[in-house]
C-alpha cells in the first residue's frame, strides 16, 4: 500500500515534469523563431463566473486582447492567457508581442507569466507531488510504529 501510494504520486510528478519541460521547449522555440513587435490593447475577452470558491465578488475576469501586424501587414489578434479582475492594461496600451513567423498562430504577449507561467506552475506541482510521493510512505511507517501496530 505504501509503495503503491508513493509510486502513484511519483507517476503524477513525472507527468507534470514532462508537461513543464514541454512548455519550456515550446516557449524556447517560439522565442528563437519569433519576432518581437508592439501590440495595442483593443478589447477584453470577459469571462463571468470565474471567481474561486468563497470569494465574494462578481466572478468576472478580463483577458486583454492585443492587436498587432503580421509580416504581411495584416492585423492579427492575441488574447492574454491570464485574466485579471479589472480592465488592465487600459485600452490603447502598447505591449510587446512575440509574433510567430508565418501565419501568426502561436503568438504570445511578452510578459514573464505569459511566457513561463505554465512551465513554472507545472514544475512546482511536480515538486510537490514528488515530495509527497517520497515523504508520505515514510510518514506512514512512522505513524504505524508509534501507534503500536505492526504489519
Amino acid at each position: 500500500m505504501r509503495r503503491t501510494f508513493g509510486r502513484v504520486f511519483g507517476v503524477i510528478a513525472l507527468l507534470l515534469v514532462l508537461s513543464s519541460v514541454s512548455r519550456v521547449l515550446s516557449t524556447g522555440l517560439l522565442l528563437l523563431r519569433a519576432e518581437r513587435v508592439t501590440g495595442t490593447v483593443v478589447d477584453y475577452h470577459v469571462v463571468d463566473g470565474a471567481s474561486p470558491p468563497f470569494v465574494q465578488d462578481q466572478g468576472r475576469l478580463y483577458y486583454a486582447v492585443l492587436e498587432y501586424r503580421d509580416s504581411g501587414g495584416r492585423p492579427q489578434r492575441v488574447v492574454a492567457s491570464q485574466g485579471r479582475r479589472s480592465r488592465t492594461p487600459p485600452l490603447g496600451s502598447e505591449l510587446g508581442v512575440w509574433r510567430a513567423t508565418g501565419d501568426g498562430s502561436g503568438s504570445r504577449i511578452d510578459s514573464r507569466i505569459e511566457l513561463w507561467g505554465g512551465a513554472l506552475i507545472f514544475g512546482g506541482l511536480a515538486v510537490v507531488f514528488a515530495l509527497i510521493g517520497l515523504v508520505a510512505p515514510a510518514g506512514f511507517r512512522r505513524s504505524t510504529r508509534e501507534s503500536g501496530r505492526s504489519r
